[in-house]
């Protein structure tokens, strides 16, 4: 079955587990929100803004129903599973979300892009986590949250039409390039999924991985031992073909072969405005006049060419080359603008060698040790070499006395 139609199956049965559960839902909702939640506030003795938030993640009956469909509609299980959320939100989510991340790790792509199905796009890219810093944990929960947020106000502006089901899901594009098995960092998913995902359940339809190809491989081995069964059941590798099917290209950055503008221009950081810092050479344009000058120097760069068998090199095998204005979220580029036979065979000699030197390097000593006994019984007949003998340690004197 193609991934499309795959996709369409998985929407279908959502909207109907949606529609047959979502009374069960709301009164779970309402039970949490009268029972559940002023039993909370008073064993931890949380103030008005806190009881607020809580209030507030409660009143999402899409969240509610994430929920409930993460315990098989059991009741029982998932009120005992909301009051635990209720608490971890308490102790753990920050009052006040603040970016700890100078690369944004999960991007969201502008609310007029969406799959076929309707849904908003994220982006993860897998080289951004290379240089995530010590706050990595606390930027997930603050994006998780956020969204969750994103979710609901998406579902209460479009709560006026006729849509059966609300908007429940992402589609999440994870792109592969510039991914390293030496970057692969197993700690970091295994806690998503042991501490975020079950507080935040439900929330991706789809995980589409792009630019996959074989030195990936061996993160993708990791990682399906990693995720749980029902993550891998949502888990795609689509060509670019399946990919347009499954994503509009008007709603693709034109990185993955869509008509937006590519991601480093969706994601651009904000300039720091000309009026806060005037240098010098500013001023004598403040007047209207300019100030004759000479010519502007021009400093070239050069291009740092990275090793074929750099840790850093997403291309391994091949040389590539590092933009002057290289940024973590950049991705180098082949040094001769394809990849050549002649670097992978090169690169493959170099390893070859790397391994085996020792011993080709002993191998060759005794071949010449041996050329040079033959060559020298050859110079020197047998009869002649009994003569010198006496001149050999004991164990050779030995030898004549035997013969």
């Amino acid at each position: 079955m193609e991934i499309q139609a795959r996709l369409q199956q998985q929407y279908d049965n959502l909207e109907q587990l949606y529609e047959e559960n979502l009374a069960s839902a709301l009164s779970l909702q309402s039970t949490l929100l009268d029972r559940v939640l002023p039993d909370v506030v008073d064993e931890l003795e949380l103030d008005s803004d806190q009881v607020e938030e809580l209030r507030d993640w409660l009143g999402d009956a899409e969240s509610v129903f994430r929920l409930l469909k993460r315990h098989r509609f059991t009741s029982s299980f998932a009120l005992e599973a909301a009051s635990d959320i209720l608490i971890w939100r308490a102790k753990n989510l920050p009052r006040e979300y603040v970016s700890r991340e100078n690369v944004p790790l999960i991007l969201r792509l502008p609310p007029g892009a969406h799959d076929f199905l309707g849904r908003p796009i994220l982006v993860l890219r897998i080289s951004a986590l290379k240089g995530a810093s010590e706050h990595v944990k606390e930027y997930l929960m603050e994006q998780a949250e956020d969204l969750r947020v994103q979710l609901a106000k998406l579902n209460s502006v479009n709560s006026s039409e006729s849509a059966k089901c609300p908007i429940l899901q992402y589609s999440l594009l994870v792109d592969m390039q510039g991914a390293l098995l030496s970057d692969a960092n197993v700690d970091l998913p295994t806690w998503y999924i042991r501490e975020v995902v079950p507080r935040f359940p439900g929330m991706l339809a789809a995980v589409l991985i792009v630019n996959y190809s074989w030195a990936h491989s061996g993160v993708w081995n990791i990682m399906k031992h990693i995720l749980p069964d029902s993550t891998l059941s949502k888990v795609f590798f689509p060509s670019q073909k399946e990919l347009h099917q499954a994503i509009p290209p008007s709603s693709l950055p034109e990185d993955y072969g869509g008509s937006l503008p590519k991601l480093e221009e969706l994601f651009r950081p904000p300039q720091p405005s000309s009026s806060t810092h005037v240098t010098p050479d500013e001023k004598s344009y403040t007047n209207g006049e300019a100030v004759r000058a000479g010519p502007p120097q021009v400093t070239i760069t050069k291009s740092p060419k990275v090793s074929a068998t750099s840790q850093y090199n997403p291309f391994f095998g091949y040389p590539v080359r590092l933009s002057p204005n290289q940024t973590a979220s950049s991705v180098p580029s082949l040094y001769y603008g394809r990849q050549r036979k002649r670097d992978l065979l090169r690169t493959l000699a170099l390893l070859w060698w790397e391994k085996w030197k020792k011993r080709v390097a002993v191998l060759f000593a005794l071949l010449a040790i041996l050329y040079l006994i033959r060559r020298g019984n050859r110079r020197f007949p047998r009869r002649h070499l009994i003569a010198y003998l006496p001149l050999l340690p004991f164990p050779f004197r030995t030898l004549r006395a035997l013969r």
